[in-house]
């Protein structure tokens, strides 16, 4: 693996452990996430 994707790795490995322990609480970071992802609420969807 190059250095510059292992970089990239580590940031989302930190900004994921950061998230997902108030991940109820606060919004998460969608900076990690390629523009292709869509994010769905099963819970508040119309």
């Amino acid at each position: 693996m190059r250095v510059e994707s292992q970089l990239s790795v580590e940031r989302v490995i930190k900004t994921l452990k950061e998230d997902l322990p108030t991940l109820f609480e606060k919004d998460i970071s969608y900076h990690i996430y390629t523009d292709d992802i869509y994010f769905k609420d099963p819970v508040n969807t119309g």
